[in-house]
């Protein structure tokens, strides 16, 4: 794409760069969770699952770090931390709870 200065005659170009997936060998083919595994290069970092007191609501939700949605809302948060370590066992990810304050209570 040229894009044109309006003061001089000078012309500036972008490049933009696209991810190229090559195909699979002649005779084979790809299941779509193999073909993810071919577009994707990186993996995104583990984030944490958050449980803390919803003081609008008086319940205990969980829901990942620097995600805006909550996941799930509980009345106690025993029950919250249970559903909590269950998503860690399938996920791989940690948890954090926070005390009726905010503060970090456990790790």
């Amino acid at each position: 794409m040229a894009v044109k200065t309006s003061k001089t005659s000078k012309v500036e170009t972008k490049e933009t760069t696209k991810t190229e997936v090559k195909p699979a060998k002649s005779g084979t083919t790809l299941k779509p969770s193999e073909m993810k595994k071919t577009v994707s290069e990186k993996k995104e970092p583990i984030g944490r699952y958050h449980i803390s007191l919803d003081k609008e609501q008086n319940k205990w939700k969980v829901k990942l770090a620097d995600g805006g949605k909550v996941i799930k809302l509980f009345n106690t948060q025993k029950e919250a931390i249970e559903y909590a370590e269950s998503l860690c066992d399938k996920n791989g990810r940690g948890f954090v709870v926070h005390s009726k304050k905010g503060k970090i209570r456990k790790v």
